[in-house]
């Protein structure tokens, strides 16, 4: 037996099964492909028994299912052995699956045996179909029966809520969600207590208990007053009437409850007022004299404090007038000796350029643009100093401001390569001078702050209810929006002179005629993203 196995997977000594057939070729491949064929089927059907039990685990024959299933793999095993011992004549193999084969075999017939008297007696399909229709009916009945009564319990006015006799909530209305702030699946199968303030929940159970043996006796609503405690635990109070419900699963309670909040803020209320009106006839005439002597305070306090409001603002008007005076003289005044120091610093420059060292070339360079940098400051200054000087607003056509200010500009304008565009514009109650001035700064500042591209430039106007929005739009090198409020300051630049020319003064200026007639200006734009200006101005000048 030893050297059976030992020589179980051995040849020697046996001839192929291909002898038999005289190796001829259509004998030996229809063998082999019928083989093949049944092989595959019969390993396909123990892999679907297989599925089958895996998604049927309630199947009660199950382990015949399974014992059948390694019966059909040993039968397929068997096949593939016939097309092996063809070339091969490993015959020991062979017998020994077939050996297991019939053990399975044999297993499997008297496990179906065993089981075919009771698989008799199982309902036929009829009887199934029967059953399942008698089934769907009562299922059907039943929930026409729940629907309508949910419906009925739905459609109450008050919260409704069904008990069981151990006090646990079988059933609500969408009511009782919206007065208990609590969702359906949280109150049901909680205890009735839950819906109770804790205070009172000590003597629930003895009361409930009574209930019940009154309620057999005698079937009626009674009327209570009581506390409800909602999801979020604040108390309030309600009105309750029980009433019995015999039904299959033993007698239920419904509970209608009402929120009588406001009938006792309304009963609170009218007796405070009523202890109160007492108590104020007698002092009413105290009061009315106390009120009198306050008024005739307030009104001396309001006056001085109207005085010293007016005096305030007069003298922050003069100090205003005397400051915007000053830097209107000053920069006016500083022009002249600056122009002529600026003039002979460039005389000298142009007449001895070449015969002097590089270090005096360089301080020479520094000095004349340290001059042209001043009278550019002052330029600016003076020109910020004069928004505030008195002008009259008058009604401003602005698209003819914007091509008298294009044509001041026609020469940065083609020296960029750019392209200024403008939808229809309004006309608006500003001095025509302070607008060109503030379209200037503005499409300058997109024509100097510009990308590698030519600028873009494009001018908008919406009318809301009480003012007109503008819009300027370019696509130069943008701002970091951390810095949209610091640039309308007097003198703020985000970069240094030699990269872009200029004083920093341009936005400041466009703020202050902007406000001058109480409007708004303000910036959206991100680095390398371009930059939109909006401004507003008023229908009614406010200046």
């Amino acid at each position: 037996m030893l050297d059976f196995f030992q020589h179980l997977l051995s040849s020697a000594g046996f001839e192929p099964h291909g002898h038999c057939y005289l190796w001829l070729p259509e004998i030996l491949w229809l063998h082999v492909g019928s083989d093949a064929v049944i092989a595959f089927a019969y390993f396909s059907i123990p892999l679907m028994l297989l599925y089958f039990v895996n998604k049927r685990r309630d199947l009660v024959y199950r382990p015949v299912f399974v014992m059948f299933g390694v019966f059909v793999l040993l039968c397929g095993m068997t096949h593939l052995l016939d097309i092996w011992t063809v070339w091969h004549g490993t015959y020991r193999l062979e017998g020994v699956v077939k050996l297991l084969t019939a053990v399975a075999s044999m297993a499997t017939a008297v496990m179906l045996w065993r089981i075919v008297p009771a698989a008799l007696q199982l309902p036929s399909p009829s009887q199934f179909a029967q059953a399942k229709l008698e089934m769907d009916y009562q299922i059907m009945a039943r929930r026409q029966s729940e629907k309508k009564f949910q419906d009925l319990l739905e459609s109450a006015p008050n919260a409704m809520i069904i008990v069981n006799e151990e006090g646990k909530v079988v059933l609500i209305n969408a009511q009782t969600e919206r007065l208990f702030g609590c969702k359906r699946e949280v109150l049901l199968g909680q205890a009735i207590e839950s819906l109770i303030p804790e205070r009172l929940r000590s003597r629930h159970p003895q009361y409930w208990q009574e209930f019940f043996a009154e309620l057999r006796l005698q079937p009626v609503g009674t009327g209570l007053d009581l506390w409800g405690l909602r999801g979020d635990g604040t108390e309030f109070p309600i009105e309750i009437s029980l009433s019995p419900l015999e039904t299959e699963e033993g007698i239920l309670v419904s509970i209608s409850i009402r929120d009588i909040t406001e009938r006792k803020r309304a009963q609170e209320a009218l007796q405070r007022a009523y202890d109160e009106l007492e108590m104020r006839v007698d002092e009413r005439t105290t009061e009315l004299q106390d009120a009198n002597e306050r008024l005739g305070r307030e009104v001396g306090e309001r006056k001085r404090a109207e005085e010293e409001l007016a005096h305030s603002n007069a003298e922050l008007r003069r100090s205003n007038q005397e400051l915007e005076q000053f830097a209107y003289v000053a920069s006016h005044d500083l022009q002249e000796p600056l122009r002529k120091v600026t003039n002979y610093v460039q005389l000298f420059a142009q007449r001895y350029r070449g015969q002097l060292d590089s270090k005096a070339e360089k301080y020479l360079t520094y000095i004349v643009d340290g001059t042209t940098r001043m009278q550019g400051l002052i330029k600016d200054l003076l020109a910020y100093s004069r928004i505030t000087r008195e002008v009259t607003p008058q009604p401003t056509d602005t698209e003819a401001v914007l091509r008298q200010t294009l044509s001041v500009l026609d020469l940065a304008i083609r020296e960029t390569g750019a392209e200024v565009t403008w939808n229809a514009l309004p006309t608006v109650p500003v001095h025509p001078s302070q607008l060109e001035q503030l379209l200037q700064n503005l499409i300058s500042n997109a024509l100097k702050f510009r990308n590698g591209s030519p600028p873009r430039i494009h001018i908008t106007a919406v009318q809301r209810s009480t003012e007109w929005l503008f819009a300027v739009q370019d696509n130069g090198i943008g701002i970091d929006p951390q810095y949209a409020e610091r640039i309308f300051g007097v003198f703020q630049r985000l970069h240094t002179y030699t990269e872009y020319p200029g004083t920093g003064i341009g936005l400041a200026i466009c703020q202050k005629i902007v406000e001058r007639y109480g409007g708004r200006i303000w910036v959206e734009s991100a680095p390398s993203q371009g930059s939109t200006f909006y401004f507003t101005i008023p229908h009614t000048n406010t200046t």
